[in-house]
């Protein structure tokens, strides 16, 4: 039995080739990516926050990184927190709009089947004083708009909902709940709730476009993207409160203080192009297909059922 055993153990490692389909939980570096590091290795060897020559060229960089961030998702550059990845994109976020309130406290609104990284979150700050509400999801994992608006009060200052399920797939419809909330926002005459939505998922297959989704707050995580990991953004809209997570020597706006890891920028910023030049080619590619299909042939692509296809939000 060893004897077989041990042959199997080589026949396994001769004839059968791994293959990893878990990209939702993280993806390889894209060779253009570590290309684009590698090139700004050398010249980004300064410190960006100095005010000597290797400093300045690394601001300069990590500033180019911003612009092009920014322009991938409709925002401006001052809008854009480099920050470690996800997890503290979300927290920063979460966390960030809690304490930039004039008083702590109020109400939370979010879905029963958000990431880890935000429903922790939202637990501690329940255990600190905040009231949260869990919505529940319909058989395809969707929360609708009318179920946020019946969710809220006047105590109501943050909604947290994914813009894609890292599980199923699900895409929320945050279009029209951030339609609903702006409706409510100025019938109320507040600028409360913000809303916050944890993309991490949706950059290699869906529009992040930040103006057109209506968000107040958006996550982005380079380890999704074929970017490099310990690297993500955090998308703030222009008059959106925020509270700094820890304290330092005031960079990123003073939202996320601790030198910037210039190259891990670059090479989020190279993936982002990446994932957008991708989805463009698949649009593409897909309505050429389209146009090429025969009408009873596409006649039953309408009676197929997608997964999370009613969202409707992107």
């Amino acid at each position: 039995m060893v004897i077989l055993q041990n042959m199997w153990s080589r026949l396994e490692c001769t004839y059968m080739e791994r293959i990893d389909a878990d990209s939702a939980a993280a993806t390889p570096l894209d060779p253009r990516v570590r290309c684009a590091m590698e090139r700004a290795a050398e010249a980004c060897a300064g410190n960006p926050g100095s005010i000597h020559k290797e400093g300045e060229r690394a601001h300069e960089e990590l500033e180019r990184a911003r612009r092009s961030i920014a322009r991938l998702i409709g925002a401006k550059p001052h809008e854009i927190i480099f920050t470690g990845g996800g997890t503290e994109g979300n927290n920063l976020a979460l966390f960030g709009i809690a304490y930039g309130k004039e008083r702590f406290g109020g109400s939370i609104v979010t879905s029963a089947i958000e990431h880890s990284s935000v429903q922790e979150p939202l637990r501690e700050l329940q255990r600190r004083g905040c009231t949260l509400m869990e919505l529940p999801c319909d058989a395809d994992g969707h929360v609708r708009a009318e179920q946020i608006l019946e969710a809220l009060d006047s105590r109501t200052f943050l909604i947290s909902i994914h813009l894609a399920n890292n599980e199923i797939g699900t895409i929320q419809p945050i279009r029209q709940i951030a339609e609903a909330l702006r409706r409510y926002r100025k019938e109320h005459a507040s600028v409360y709730p913000y809303l916050h939505t944890d993309a991490c998922q949706a950059p290699r297959t869906l529009s992040i476009m930040a103006e057109t989704l209506g968000v107040d707050a958006l996550t982005i995580s380079g380890a999704k993207i074929y970017g490099p990991r310990g690297a993500g953004i955090l998308y703030v809209r222009e008059g959106t409160n925020l509270a700094p997570l820890f304290y330092g020597g005031g960079q990123e706006y003073g939202l996320r203080a601790g030198t910037e890891d210039v190259l891990a920028c670059i090479g989020l910023a190279e993936a982002l192009t990446v994932c957008a030049e991708a989805c463009a080619s698949r649009r593409r590619a897909q309505r050429e297909s389209w146009q090429r299909t025969p009408a009873p042939e596409r006649a039953c692509f309408f009676q197929a059922h997608c997964w999370g296809a009613h969202g409707g939000g992107t």
